[in-house]
């Protein structure tokens, strides 16, 4: 029996979940006191019942406090519980009022009468396509024009149906349903044309694909360039576009004698910073350790105003964008200096690939220096001292470069060794090391692209460092000269990336609007600087105040009351006349 009770009261929740769950608490009321405590107090280990086991499973998601009453206070329940005894009567009826009607019901009873009377033949889309091209005037233009037929020359055309010369030998009127298609394609009116892009880029399968699926049924004029931009405004797909390949390698300008270039970069390894700083010309290593990660700006300004007193002070500093070198203190310091501070586009190592190789270099002798867990200061020194005369890529070593002759190492070394007529030629190294730096850009070169710059006003998405996901609108404001640009986002910050984590961004979706003029929706290169205006005489000035232009030779203003045109940066093809023998299909 209490299998029974516990039963019925699962039951119960079940029926009504729709209004117990998300509850903080209810009341269970049963007449059965042996269910009470199984439902209240005892723990899942506690029942040894399978079958109740399951029950209080099911009622696990509901939060509720059982209550014993007795049988017949519980009235109600008890009273539902039973089945009637005796046929309804006429005044049973009567004391039950008028029969409920629900809303449902009416609905599905006004649908269904509605579909009764309809056109099973009629489609629903096509008749609104229908209803709105009869209150389009273009649309009504058009049809007019199709019943009348077309000029013989375009300019005799009116301006708003000049987008539809090129496929006007194509145009129709359907005679079945009175609709103008080009083919088997139903030409779509101004009013429709953002619905159906948002449809058709519903597919998230790229440009060529939802071309391809709407030339099967729908068109307008530049149907093909607003699916193209419809797609890469789609805010799913532009998330999860693949990232940009690389660009090809631009060499900065090489220094000229050592120590002329620094690079910088901090490295972390088993818990502790190495500040390592790499000569430019020469490749000339220096590392200096610190005992944890709590590195600050002053003690590295410290460290490196020591190697500056030792080797001299260069003209540029490379490094990336950490906080100890971007600190103002240590920007007065390069400044104190006469030093030019240069830094490395966030999130983009490669900028300041001298500092991040020699890092890697650096960190395999600090690993391999390590003893019994410390680190030994003595086996690195010997170390950084071997690498210093180890040859670059076929070429001469750092020491040679620095010093013109190797230095003493840890290794067994003849006088003969240090002496100038067994060094090699100047000249063969360094044809030998320029011969190889060529080899490796070649190789890097096979797998990079060119990417189109952007100008300032452009509209680009960021790339997220870490999802790599497109998420971040924002507008160039500032052009850098490492294919670097300053992004401001619709937040007000300020964001410095490479050209490689922007791509371009369409401000508004095609279709229900005009984009801004002073933003192309693609990227293009940048403008040469113009030229300085020279002032001209006195004589002159007076003489082109005096003498006005005709209108038609203004020059554009900024008033925002005239629209901005917007011309095709393609160039002009010559005029082709064709002649019917001439046709071929």
């Amino acid at each position: 029996m209490i299998e029974l009770e516990c039963l019925s009261a699962a039951w119960a929740m079940h029926k009504c979940r729709q209004f117990l769950e998300g509850l903080s608490s209810f009341e269970l009321v049963t007449d059965h006191k042996p269910l009470i405590p199984i439902l209240n107090s005892y723990a899942m280990n506690k029942l040894d019942n399978p079958r109740l086991l399951r029950l209080r499973l099911k009622m696990q998601r509901y939060s509720f406090v059982a209550r014993w009453v007795p049988g017949k206070q519980n009235a109600d329940a008890d009273a539902l519980s039973r089945a009637p005894v005796d046929h309804v009567t006429t005044s049973d009826e009567l004391g039950e009022g008028l029969p409920s009607f629900p809303a449902k019901i009416a609905m599905m009873s006004l649908i269904g009468a509605e579909l009764s009377t309809a056109d099973p033949t009629l489609d629903p889309v096509l008749e609104k396509i229908k209803c709105a091209a009869a209150i389009d005037p273009i649309m009504l233009k058009l049809r007019n024009q199709i019943v009348a037929g077309f000029p013989n020359d375009k300019c005799n055309l009116d301006i708003d149906l000049r987008r539809y010369w090129c496929v006007k030998d194509r145009l129709t009127i359907d005679e079945s349903d009175d609709m103008i298609v080009l083919g088997p394609r139903v030409v779509i009116q101004q009013s429709l044309r953002a619905a159906i892009l948002r449809d058709l880029s519903a597919m998230h399968q790229g440009a060529t694909k939802t071309r391809q699926r709407a030339r099967l049924s729908v068109y307008w004029p530049g149907i093909d360039n607003h699916i193209v931009n419809a797609t890469r405004n789609c805010d799913e797909c532009r998330k999860h576009i693949p990232s940009l390949p690389p660009e090809p390698f631009r060499p900065r300008p090489p220094a000229t004698r050592p120590f002329e270039q620094i690079h910088a970069d901090l490295g972390k390894v088993n818990g502790r910073h190495f500040l390592v700083i790499v000569d430019s010309f020469s490749g000339w290593p220096h590392v200096v350790a610190f005992r944890d990660i709590k590195t600050s700006a002053r003690t590295i300004i410290g460290h490196i105003r020591t190697f500056f007193s030792s080797v001299g002070a260069p003209v540029a500093f490379w490094s990336d964008n950490g906080p100890q070198f971007g600190a103002a203190e240590f920007r007065r310091f390069l400044a104190d200096w006469g030093i030019i501070p240069l830094t490395s586009s966030p999130y983009y190592a490669k900028s300041n690939g001298r500092a991040e190789a020699a890092i890697n270099t650096m960190k395999t002798l600090i690993r391999g220096s390590y003893t019994s867990g410390a680190f030994d200061e003595a086996k690195f020194a010997k170390s950084i001292l071997l690498f210093r005369n180890a040859p670059r890529s076929g070429g001469a070593s750092p020491a040679q470069l620095v010093f013109n002759r190797p230095v003493r190492d840890c290794l067994p070394a003849h006088r003969r060794s240090f002496a100038p007529e067994w060094q090699k030629a100047a000249d063969t190294l360094e044809k030998r090391a320029r011969r190889s730096k060529e080899l490796q850009i070649a190789h890097y070169n096979k797998r990079t692209r060119p990417l189109a710059a952007f100008v300032v006003g452009n509209y680009v998405l960021i790339q997220h460092p870490v999802s790599k996901q497109w998420a971040t609108p924002g507008i160039i404001v500032e052009v850098g000269r490492h294919r670097d640009y300053l992004i401001k986002t619709p937040a007000g910050r300020i964001f410095r990336r490479n050209r490689r984590f922007l791509c371009p961004r369409i401000p508004i979706f095609p279709g229900t609007g005009s984009a801004p003029t002073a933003t192309p929706i693609q990227p293009e290169p940048a403008p040469a600087p113009p030229p300085e205006p020279v002032q001209p005489p006195a004589e002159q000035q007076q003489q082109q105040q005096d003498v006005q232009p005709p209108a038609d030779q203004l020059p554009p203003t900024n008033d925002p009351a005239l629209p901005a045109l917007r011309r095709s940066t393609r160039p002009r093809q010559p005029r082709r006349h064709f002649f019917p023998t001439d046709w071929t299909q």
